[in-house]
């Protein structure tokens, strides 16, 4: 075997390197791509800022929750850190993928072989990984901060299993309520999103326990003018989830005559 045919072997194993490891970055790009759409951003951000806001407002208050306030944070802490990890995994894996491509680009570097367009793409293929990598974990890191941020603010919350689900005045039914109809109780589109049932139970793997719990963190409180997450359609949202779980309007009936 020639030095031609020696040479002409070794690109052929670097091109099976160099399409194995491009074919892998844009299976994973598309995982993280699809991970990332998947956690609808906006939505978690939502359901973050709102547990902040509402666990900071009860604690400077004094106010003692309903169980399913601690169950609903604790499931949005949940989820958030699940999704991270998802996340954080598919960054490393989208770097290591780009390994190979980096050992291409070295040997033909120290062996003085140009050549341009490989070298080109190669270039845009390990950059574009980084960069996405790099927008990935900040990511995770940034919304791992209201996290913890979130726990710590829980522990100090005072849990009251007597305490009413809404202490709201909600003896009276809205003139246009429609039980079949929730989204028409909604105040815009982002919150059509996160005060949706179907919605949020669909984000937690259709558990509704989670999804049920998150339903009502969304709506408590909500009836409080001067806060960041007062809404004005709160009796509608509070009367949709008591009709939506009979059991829960007894409860809160129940606890009232107590």
């Amino acid at each position: 075997m020639n030095q031609l045919e020696l040479d002409l072997q070794y690109f052929d194993i670097l091109g099976w390197i160099f399409g194995a490891s491009t074919l892998l970055y844009v299976i994973i790009s598309i995982i993280a791509s699809d991970l990332f759409f998947k956690s609808s951003p906006k939505i978690d951000a939502k359901l973050i800022n709102m547990s902040l806001q509402k666990s900071e407002f009860v604690l400077k208050d004094q106010i003692q929750v309903h169980p399913f306030f601690e169950q609903g944070v604790s499931s949005i802490i949940l989820l958030v850190r699940k999704i991270n990890i998802r996340l954080t995994i598919s960054s490393l894996i989208c770097l290591l993928g780009s390994t190979p491509i980096i050992g291409y680009l070295i040997w033909l570097a120290v062996n003085e072989i140009v050549v341009f367009v490989f070298t080109v793409l190669s270039w845009i293929i390990i950059i574009a990984t980084v960069v996405l990598s790099i927008i990935l974990l900040s990511f995770s890191i940034f919304r791992n901060i209201k996290i913890q941020k979130l726990k710590l603010l829980l522990e100090n919350i005072i849990v009251n299993e007597k305490a009413l689900l809404f202490d709201a005045n909600l003896d009276q039914s809205p003139d246009h309520f429609q039980e079949n109809n929730p989204n028409s109780v909604f105040t815009n589109y982002l919150h059509k999103l996160t005060l949706n049932e179907q919605i949020i139970t669909k984000k937690f793997h259709k558990t509704k326990d989670h999804g049920q719990s998150v339903l009502y963190l969304m709506f408590v409180y909500s009836n409080y003018k001067n806060q960041k997450f007062y809404s004005p359609k709160y009796h509608e949202n509070m009367k949709y989830f008591l009709e939506k779980f009979s059991k829960l309007n007894k409860q809160n009936n129940n606890n009232k005559k107590g």
